[in-house]
């Protein structure tokens, strides 16, 4: 059960977009189920009632806490009245809160998804909490409010970091014994990945030249003769400066570029539709018959508009005066 506006942007209430935000809502109706494409933490406030979703019914009560993953429904109803603050969380700002936190299996965020479809499913995961740690939630929920009325970015990144680090204790799953099959070789490579080191120059000489020309054909070989190294040796120093493989940057270069192209042929559409929108609608005067039945609207730019019955033609007159109308 959620605020009706729950877009984790909304230009209507002057909310600044940001992953994160908290809406919070005191109800005594139902609510009719509603998708979200972003992860929600709902905790109850105040009262009981029942939430209702892709999963079925569930009863709620003060206190608790449930975690519904992007793109499932969910709406409720109270016992009453009931009041609840929901996080809105941007799922790709999830995902990377998700990876880095497991960085030492995780080879990927592909594989931090995974992690997070895993947790939700095709429900919902309810948590209930004691009265000491829902107080503590509700602080944390609270400073992110406040975080963002403030416009206090950090800070609200700082109150979400300290509900995933409660959450971490609470969630009833573990990515890293299903996920420790990693092979050896991507282990060590995570691992390479993961040291703080000086990216190689041959690394820098590779990625200057792709960047110079994304769309060439780009070879392993060509690219290891750009940097004076065997392939075996390229792609070690890759994996060692950027854990990846030299195709896969080569993929996430282009990627990032068509990303780029395809944002700004949008901007440049909407600025050509703004531009359109902008133009003044032209000028008419009316026109009509002898027995002074307005017939058509003919534009100050002297054309026709309008059916082809009633009069033929027309002439615009000296300033001061009326059109002069022909005859048929």
């Amino acid at each position: 059960m959620e605020a009706s506006s729950g877009e984790i942007d909304s230009a209507a209430s002057g909310v600044v977009r940001w992953p994160v935000r908290v809406e919070t809502g005191h109800y005594a109706h139902p609510v009719a189920p509603e998708v979200y494409d972003c992860v929600k933490f709902l905790l109850a406030r105040e009262g009981s009632g029942t939430i209702t979703g892709d999963w079925g019914e569930r009863r709620f009560r003060m206190g608790d806490l449930m975690l519904v993953g992007s793109g499932l429904a969910i709406g409720g109803a109270p016992d009453g009245t009931a009041t609840t603050s929901t996080i809105f969380a941007d799922k790709d700002y999830v995902m990377d809160q998700v990876y880095w936190r497991y960085a030492d299996v995780l080879q990927d965020r592909t594989a931090a998804e995974t992690v997070m479809q895993r947790a939700f499913g095709t429900g919902a995961i309810m948590i209930r909490l004691n009265g000491p740690l829902a107080a503590t939630f509700a602080a944390r929920i609270d400073e992110i409010e406040r975080a963002q009325t403030m416009r206090e970015f950090h800070r609200m990144q700082a109150a979400f970091a300290e509900v995933l680090h409660l959450l971490g204790q609470l969630l009833p799953w573990s990515p890293a014994p299903s996920l420790r099959t990693l092979t050896h070789g991507i282990a060590a490579m995570v691992a390479r990945r993961t040291a703080t080191r000086p990216v190689r120059s041959e690394v820098l000489q590779v990625r200057n030249a792709i960047q110079c020309d994304l769309a060439h054909r780009w070879l392993v070989a060509e690219m290891a003769t750009t940097a004076h190294l065997s392939v075996r040796q390229l792609q070690r120093v890759f994996a060692e400066s950027l854990g990846v493989s030299p195709i896969t940057f080569l993929g996430l270069l282009r990627t990032k570029e068509m990303a780029r192209m395809l944002r700004d042929t949008d901007d440049s559409r909407r600025n050509e539709q703004s531009r359109r929108l902008a133009e003044p609608e032209p000028r008419s005067v009316s026109v009509r018959d002898v027995n002074g039945n307005d017939t058509r609207r003919v534009p100050a730019d002297g054309a026709w508009s309008g059916s082809r019955s009633g009069l033929r033609s027309w002439r615009w007159p000296s300033r001061g005066t009326s059109p002069r109308l022909g005859s048929r």
